[in-house]
């Protein structure tokens, strides 16, 4: 028995390979390797067409999440309400674990929604002043990985990321008009790759829910204008 192996692959990218057993000891003619040969080019064509198909499915079943959580948000006029639905949304988009839409005020982070993170950790977060993988996202104005165990900018936090159980996170800034006015944050408590896609579709959630949540505070903002009018148009008539 002759046992011959062909590549799949080309050079030093060949990620796989065709085994061929011939029950003659003459082993395979000319034709039978240039045959071979053809084989294992087939199959690579092949693997590649399926894998460029699940790209374009996966690119668009994250559009499609995209523009159905934008409608959502963009409905949603009340606050509170409407970084709730961002984080309850983002677990299953990321498939995160926890997640939380942080503000930098005086300094400090408040976090204005949540899901999974724990009263200890959200005031350990707050008790720092300027924390620099905060400052570093919003600056940078695009989404960034942290690994906890690794990165050696987080300080003094880790100790709470740690004690809180989760292994990376990401933050992504919300963003309307240029400016960064939150960050939306996302933690995996198991190992968690993410691809480039993945990053860019973060970072256009942070944009539309940046741009849904300042629509949103300038209707409520409206709405106090035109309440206080009423009142003083009502006051003038009975003047």
């Amino acid at each position: 028995t002759v046992t011959v192996y062909s590549p799949v692959g080309t050079g030093k990218h060949a990620w796989g390979v065709v085994i061929v057993e011939s029950l003659s000891d003459r082993g395979l003619s000319r034709q039978d390797m240039d045959l071979l040969a053809s084989l294992s080019t087939a199959v690579e064509i092949i693997c590649g067409q399926s894998a460029l198909a699940s790209l374009v499915e996966a690119q668009q079943r994250r559009s499609d999440a995209l523009a159905a959580i934008t409608a959502d948000l963009s409905s949603q006029l009340e606050v509170p309400a409407l970084m709730q639905l961002l984080v309850k949304r983002s677990l299953p988009m990321f498939q995160a674990d926890r997640a939380a839409v942080w503000r930098n005020v005086g300094g400090h982070m408040n976090v204005d929604a949540s899901e999974n993170l724990s009263g200890d950790y959200v005031e350990a977060v707050h008790a720092m002043t300027n924390p620099p993988i905060a400052m570093m996202a919003a600056m940078a104005g695009r989404a960034t990985v942290i690994d906890v165990a690794t990165d050696r900018r987080l300080g003094p936090i880790r100790a709470a990321m740690e004690k809180e159980g989760f292994q990376s996170f990401a933050l992504a800034p919300l963003t309307a008009d240029g400016e960064t006015i939150g960050l939306l944050a996302v933690y995996h408590d198991r190992p968690h790759t993410w691809s480039a896609q993945d990053l860019e579709l973060i970072e256009a959630l942070g944009t539309q829910a940046g741009i849904a949540l300042r629509n949103a505070k300038n209707y409520q903002l409206m709405a106090t204008w035109a309440a206080q009018l009423q009142s003083i148009q009502q006051l003038g008539s009975r003047l």
